[in-house]
């Protein structure tokens, strides 16, 4: 078993990655459709990008503390299974609440779609990473 400070540190990393996905995805290649629809949007600051930051790294720190205890039991014995397993996940928990609220909230569609891709490559991945690290 993982000591739980080396499992907070290694997911602090796991989160590093998500944050930097996001950013790359949500507010470098598709954040040109959130002016498509302003009325849905807060306005932008520091505080919000420290909150989002916070958000990511207690998913990292999650993530990892879900993978030290379950790789065994969900067979999750190589890269590829860690990926299989991460897109599981992403199919069952993320997918759903994405579309739901994409149903209901008035977001452009690139925007949706930019949600969509970006959290099915930041779980996929760091299930990868964590596969390596933990």
């Amino acid at each position: 078993m993982v000591p739980a400070l080396i499992l907070i540190l290694k997911g602090l990393l796991l989160g590093v990655c998500a944050l930097t996905i996001d950013y790359l995805f949500i507010g470098v290649v598709f954040h040109r459709f959130q002016a498509l629809t302003p009325q849905v949007w807060r306005p932008e600051g520091p505080r919000n990008y420290a909150a989002a930051t916070a958000v990511d790294l207690l998913f990292g720190v999650g993530f990892a503390f879900f993978f030290a205890a379950y790789r065994i039991p969900l067979g999750m014995n190589s890269v590829g299974a860690a990926v299989g397993a991460g897109l599981v996940f992403w199919a069952l928990f993320v997918l759903p609440v994405l579309l739901a609220i994409g149903i209901f909230v008035n977001w452009h569609k690139g925007v949706w779609f930019a949600l969509v891709v970006d959290w099915l490559v930041v779980i996929c991945t760091v299930a990868a990473i964590a596969f390596v690290l933990i």
